[in-house]
């Protein structure tokens, strides 16, 4: 009995989902054919807007395009110049490097040497006076050349000469 009640029902489901397919399918179609009889719009005619006003604004549509045109310009330029800027950036970074600066394990990484970035010259050049040549040498390679300079003038004659020349000696190998 309970076969005959879904075998009642079975037909007029089918039926329903004809006649729904048919629904769909036809209002697709009305669609496709409202569609085919507008006049076809010009390129770039946004929806909504009436094909004469857009044929008038012409010249209007030619500035936007240049507007564009120029943003993406101004676009590329600015990732050019951040590209020139970061190679700057290396390259400073690798000159600091090679003096010492900024190594993070390097010699200018110690205490001692940062010690002699923060002193005053006239409170480092008697220190310094008293240091070989090796050690003076690797401090001076951790600081600015406007320190050492400070530092050299404020250190004993003798000394300094003789410390300028170790250090012409090192940097004429370079």
């Amino acid at each position: 009995m309970a076969s005959r009640s879904l075998a009642q029902w079975a037909v007029p489901a089918a039926a329903l989902a004809v006649l729904l397919a048919a629904l769909v399918a036809g209002s697709r179609w009305r669609r496709d054919v409202a569609r085919a009889g507008e006049p076809a719009k010009p390129e770039g005619v946004a929806a909504g807007v009436d094909a004469d006003l857009f044929a008038r604004s012409k010249g209007f549509r030619e500035v936007l395009e240049s507007v564009r045109e120029r943003g993406e310009q101004l676009a590329r330029r600015e990732r050019e110049l951040a590209a020139r800027e970061a190679a700057l950036r290396a390259r400073e970074g690798l000159a600091t490097f090679e003096r010492g600066t900024s190594a993070p394990n390097g010699p200018c990484s110690t205490g001692v040497a940062r010690v002699y970035q923060s002193m005053s010259a006239d409170d480092a050049a008697p220190i310094v006076d008293g240091l070989d040549d090796a050690t003076a040498k690797s401090i001076f390679a951790c600081l600015t050349p406007r320190q050492v300079g400070g530092i050299l003038a404020a250190m004993n004659r003798d000394r300094a000469v003789a410390l300028t020349r170790a250090l012409s000696r090192d940097s004429g190998t370079r």
